[in-house]
């Protein structure tokens, strides 16, 4: 191989290492958060008005994307700064302790902070379109979102509300803006439909913080997790997610969920086994690894699974009671 060819192959390996690193940091993976609530929003209002326009969804799924991935970065950042994914050594990777980037020294403070406000800015700076079709509320859910997700290291997590912030941003706030962006229209349809899916992305960040709690009681970040400990910490996990299936159950029984949102009880297979993984990590120390894969298993596929009840149930309209 001459050595034009040589430069060549390392340069395409250097890019595709930076490509991959920036996943990384950018925690992609769990982009599904964003993901399941816009596609929520969209089959709640396909299914009370019959209209879906595939524009404003697209375009309101790239904002929500671009606020997740500036949120993620610029945590990233402020846990680098205030010492917390330095002493943090009980960390899980891909669930918890970060992205690992700055720590390692692989990408440096100044460009990962100058990423994440690029996004943020690329975020609001898209939701003008929607503002222009929709008016001032779409900017109104766009910056309570944008304002969260940069405060939520810094200011939020630290009082005990990270995880009731996180809940509303990707539950009520983010399927109610999809269904406002869908249909113009702000009423409770949406709402709780929005429950579960917020207690889901809730829970997720919850078992993640577990093996947080040594670090982040370390450099004082009192995350609510924290606060409680480990073990009253699974505790809280396990009620979380039975609340989860409580609402979806209540909301069928009462009518304000369509009849086939019960196949969401298919995840439960997955919940037992989060339960299970999470109890056997407090008693034994086994990984608590398992229980965060379920968790985000969960999350997806019921998130999918309330998405498609919805459009069905509209599609057997007439049929079904």
């Amino acid at each position: 191989m001459s050595r034009s060819s040589k430069g060549v192959a390392t340069a395409k390996r250097s890019k595709t290492g930076a490509f991959s690193y920036w996943l990384r940091e950018l925690r992609a993976p769990f982009f599904t958060a964003s993901i399941v609530p816009i596609t929520l929003g969209a089959a709640v209002a396909w299914n009370y008005f019959g209209s879906f326009s595939l524009w404003t969804f697209l375009l309101s799924l790239a904002v929500t994307l671009c606020l997740h991935a500036g949120a993620n970065v610029v945590n990233d950042y402020f846990d680098y700064e205030n010492g917390c994914d330095i002493v943090n050594k009980e960390f899980i990777p891909m669930f918890s302790g970060g992205s690992r980037l700055l720590v390692e020294g692989i990408l440096s403070p100044n460009s990962v902070y100058i990423v994440a406000i690029g996004f943020f800015v690329v975020g609001v700076l898209s939701s003008l379109i929607l503002f222009f079709v929709r008016g001032w509320i779409v900017l109104g859910i766009v910056a309570m979102g944008a304002i969260t997700g940069y405060f939520y290291t810094k200011r939020i997590a630290t009082r005990g509300l990270g995880e009731l912030c996180v809940g509303l941003d990707f539950g009520p706030l983010a399927v109610t803006g999809s269904y406002f962006v869908q249909t113009g229209v702000l009423d409770f349809n949406p709402i709780w439909a929005s429950i579960p899916v917020g207690l889901m992305i809730a829970n997720i960040l919850w078992i993640n913080e577990v093996p947080d709690i040594p670090a982040d009681k370390k450099v004082g970040k009192k995350t609510l997790v924290a606060r409680m400990g480990k073990r009253k910490a699974i505790q809280a996990f396990k009620a979380i997610l039975i609340l989860t299936y409580l609402s979806i159950g209540m909301g069928v029984l009462f009518n304000l969920l369509p009849l086939l949102c019960l196949i969401t009880f298919l995840t439960v297979p997955l919940a037992v086994k989060a339960i299970r993984s999470s109890s056997e990590h407090v008693g034994t120390g086994r990984p608590l690894a398992p229980a965060n894969v379920a968790m985000v298993k969960i999350h997806l596929v019921a998130g999918l699974l309330l998405s498609a009840a919805f459009t069905l149930s509209r599609l057997l309209a007439g049929i079904l009671p």
